[in-house]
């Protein structure tokens, strides 16, 4: 709506001051997607904070990206890393991976759009 209000609830759109996503990725692509198309396109729709979302077995890397994170101009967060019974192989395992990983990179990208329309 023109007005700034939600037509579904009525609350005031304006009312949003930060925006936090959070999410976990495959490390082989996270330089040419995340690092070049990702993180700019969420700073230009209002998402400050990066949440990272580490399995254990990935810490390092996923201080690595939270560091990137922090240059890149976002609050960055860790969350607890999975439960044990997280199916990680569904990102990681399995050559599933790539399609896996580039699934939740359109899913961002269509979160990031639908936060800028709002």
């Amino acid at each position: 709506m023109l007005d700034g209000r939600d037509g579904r609830n009525g609350r005031d759109r304006r009312e949003v001051k930060e925006l936090r996503l959070g999410f976990s990725f495959n490390h082989e692509w996270w330089d040419e997607c995340v690092l070049v198309e990702l993180f700019p396109t969420l700073r230009a729709c209002g998402i400050t904070d990066i949440e990272i979302n580490p399995p254990p077995e990935h810490m390092s890397e996923a201080a690595a990206q939270a560091y990137q994170a922090l240059e890149a101009g976002f609050r960055c967060h860790f969350h607890a890393p999975y439960p044990e019974d997280f199916p990680i192989c569904d990102y990681h395992g399995a050559g599933k991976a790539r399609a896996a990983s580039e699934e939740i990179f359109r899913n961002l990208l269509d979160l990031a759009l639908e936060c800028a329309v709002r």
